[in-house]
């Protein structure tokens, strides 16, 4: 299912089940962007639904994935990684198991060997300060469209065009 209806459904169920009248929902994907293949690309949509009206008002925030796979040397490679991206976490695969979540060398190490290192950034919300950033300006992308009404029937939504 494409994200803009994945988005719409959890917003959906947000307000079903919670009761309320609204519904949040938020989904992200990585890949695709304007250069498939060339540029690894993040999308973040926040979802609005408002049960009353049956209007699902969706903002987005999108661009370039500001990190990838890293190969690491050694011990001082993995201080300074961790130094560069506090409160990121990471995920090692080793020996058949994977682990996510690592977020200290400590972490790392007990689940580690031998050099040199592979790990790859934990995208999953929770984990990842950088993902936060990017669902932060989809929020706002939200509240910008929320704020905005259409002068003939005052829905919001409504974005003049630039010219």
């Amino acid at each position: 299912m494409p994200a803009p209806q994945v988005v719409r459904l959890k917003a959906i169920l947000a307000a079903d089940l919670s009761g309320c009248g609204l519904g949040l929902g938020s989904e992200g994907s990585f890949g695709g962007g304007p250069y498939p293949g060339l540029l690894p690309w993040q999308q973040e949509l926040v979802a609005l639904f408002n049960h009353d009206t049956g209007q699902c008002v969706t903002g987005v925030a999108a661009g370039p994935a500001p990190l990838g796979v890293q190969q690491l040397a050694d011990e001082p490679a993995l201080a300074l990684l961790l130094s560069r991206y506090p409160g990121q976490g990471w995920i090692v695969r080793h020996a058949g198991l994977t682990c996510k979540g690592l977020t200290t060398a400590a972490q790392i190490l007990e689940r580690v060997s031998a050099w040199p290192l592979t790990l790859e950034p934990d995208w999953r919300a929770m984990h990842s300060p950088l993902r936060a950033q990017r669902i932060r300006a989809a929020a706002d992308n939200l509240a910008q469209r929320l704020a905005a009404h259409c002068p003939a029937c005052q829905r919001p939504r409504f974005l003049a065009r630039r010219r």
